[in-house]
């Protein structure tokens, strides 16, 4: 996300709507159905949504939603939501699953191997 997702960015009025096989989005009355390839919608308790736009290549800029929410147009950089993902892992605890996967082995860097697999199963949410 850009550095307006973290500041005071404007309101604007977000509708999806969807059959299940067809979605519709517009974002201040005009349609972006088929600008994007997809969206995040980020809900916490007491505050307005953030919506991250996700444009689809060579394009300029699911149920029903219709709140006023923060919008943000996403990046293709993964660098950043990388960074904030490796900043939240407990340097004992990684180590701690690593040590005690089944898999690790003996040999040249198999701890490092194993950490790698890891972050690798953290992050796509395919835990041990």
């Amino acid at each position: 996300m850009t550095d307006a997702a973290t500041s005071g960015a404007a309101l604007h009025r977000l509708t999806i709507t969807s059959d299940g096989a067809r979605h519709e989005l517009h974002l201040d009355g005009q349609d972006l159905t088929d600008s994007l390839r997809g969206i995040e919608v980020v809900l916490e308790a007491g505050t307005p949504p953030v919506v991250v736009l996700h444009p689809a290549p060579a394009r300029a800029m699911p149920a029903v939603l219709d709140v006023l929410a923060r919008v943000h147009v996403g990046e293709d950089d993964p660098g950043p939501a990388a960074a904030r993902f490796i900043a939240r892992i407990d340097p004992g605890e990684l180590e701690r699953a690593a040590l005690n996967r089944m898999d690790l082995g003996s040999g040249p860097h198999s701890l490092t191997e194993a950490m790698m697999r890891q972050l690798t199963e953290w992050a796509t949410g395919h835990a041990r």
